[in-house]
């Protein structure tokens, strides 16, 4: 009986030390990671407890090095201070890892696309790096006087996915291919003017897209998208905008947002996370003035909504509300949606609202040509898909999380 609690006792202290040892393995690997907030307005704690003492808030992207992991924690560094972040709310940097002959994943597809995109590879996106791709390779580093190895290292692929990278300065053609024409079909099916699939191929389905985005918005209607066609899609502008002054202008009086200031908002324990559909119509009606408090900015402006659907259709008021909208995405229109709390009824409520300008409007003297969406929790987009449907999901449910910090 003896030799059997012996070895018990013995079993559960080399348990216990192997714990222990998996537990330093993760802080040895968390030590001097490199890794970026992934929301807004993330506290910083003077311990690894929501009861402890918010040292600052830092927004999404701001850079910050791991130190260790407790639980559900990380002990960080950011900006010369030291404190706990939940992990949630990090993204660990990894370094990219070298390809070469026989490698095989997702990481070759994305080397093969920008291969096949610049014109040096000839062969199939398959995920698999056999010769036709390392020969591919080795023209790229002929071309930028690397060393000619094959191998696609983390400098190989930095310097290739920055020369890959979509461009708005060239026109897009009926029988072009690549992943610039991925990036356009996205924007024609995110502004409901495409259904079919993001396929990298500019055929007769993007072509009528097109075509019907140039007729809408009353550009030439040559079915080639050229960079004013894409910088009304993509929400990007040719003009400066190194001044500080956000303006809007239109057939109406230019009006300049700066006067606005950022304020505390609402009261986070008030913000509620409500279902579309329990509301629609009920707390969010039509033609009612909504405030948006913009959460990573401050800013505040109202809209109204004039149709509620998969979500709600709304304008912002006045041109000072356009401007202040403008401003809160830096400048530029774009599709990319930002998470906000609206307020109407007495209510505060999560929501995301994307801030590219298109389709109907009933407010003529606001500088806005068109409309944004504005969503919530189980909404959906007009036109199918799925993976923009999930995008202000996302946005929606970051909003929530930005309550409880």
């Amino acid at each position: 009986m003896f030799h059997y609690r012996r070895k018990r006792i013995a079993a559960f202290i080399l348990a216990v030390a192997i714990c222990i040892s998996s537990s330093a393995v993760v802080s040895a690997k968390a030590a001097g990671t490199a890794g970026e907030v992934n929301a807004d307005s993330v506290s910083l704690r003077s311990g690894p407890s929501t009861k402890d003492t918010v040292l600052a808030r830092f927004n999404k992207g701001t850079p910050v090095t791991l130190v260790k992991k407790e639980n559900d924690w990380y002990k960080i560094t950011v900006e010369k201070k030291t404190g706990y972040m939940r992990a949630d709310f990090i993204t660990a940097k990894t370094k990219a890892t070298s390809l070469k002959l026989e490698s095989e994943g997702d990481d070759v597809k994305k080397l093969q696309t920008s291969l096949k995109n610049l014109g040096l590879l000839t062969g199939r996106v398959d995920g698999r790096y056999g010769p036709m791709t390392e020969k591919a390779v080795l023209g790229f580093q002929k071309k930028n006087n690397l060393v000619q190895d094959g191998i696609a290292g983390p400098k190989v692929q930095e310097l290739l996915y920055a020369k890959a990278a979509p461009s708005t300065t060239t026109a897009l053609r009926l029988g072009d291919s690549g992943q610039e024409v991925v990036k356009l079909q996205n924007a024609l099916k995110a502004a409901g003017f495409y259904t079919g699939p993001a396929n990298g191929k500019l055929g007769p389905l993007t072509l009528a897209a097109l075509k019907k985005f140039q007729e809408k918005k009353k550009l030439k209607v040559d079915g080639i998208a050229g960079p004013e066609v894409r910088n009304m899609l993509y929400g990007t502008s040719s003009s400066s905008t190194s001044s500080s002054t956000k303006t809007v202008s239109s057939n109406t009086k230019a009006v300049s947002a700066d006067q606005v200031k950022p304020t505390a908002g609402p009261d986070p324990k008030k913000v509620e996370l409500l279902n579309w559909y329990d509301i629609r119509n009920v707390i969010v009606a039509k033609g009612k003035p909504i405030d948006v408090f913009d959460i990573k900015t401050g800013l505040n402006y109202q809209v109204r909504s004039f149709a509620n659907g998969n979500h709600a259709d709304v304008e912002p008021i006045t041109a000072l509300d356009t401007a202040t909208m403008l401003r809160t995405y830096g400048g530029k229109w774009s599709w990319e949606p930002r998470s906000v709390w609206i307020t109407i009824n007495g209510r505060t409520i999560a929501s995301a609202i994307n801030g590219m300008p298109h389709g109907g409007q009933t407010i003529k003297d606001n500088n806005m040509n068109g409309q944004v969406c504005l969503h919530f929790l189980g909404s959906n987009v007009h036109n199918g898909n799925k993976d923009y449907a999930q995008k202000f999901q996302n946005y929606v449910m970051e909003a929530a999380n930005a309550a409880k910090r």
